[in-house]
């Protein structure tokens, strides 16, 4: 959940959508990664 609320930071103005982050994990390793680019 860190991650995901690091990569949203990212993010540029979203407006009216919120700042979104993701982190795809299987089996315990993170498998993708990525934030609302606007």
């Amino acid at each position: 959940m860190r991650r995901a609320l690091e990569l949203a930071r990212r993010a540029p103005f979203t407006s009216p959508n919120p700042k979104v982050g993701c982190v795809m994990v299987r089996d315990g390793r993170v498998v993708g990664e990525g934030y609302h680019e606007g």
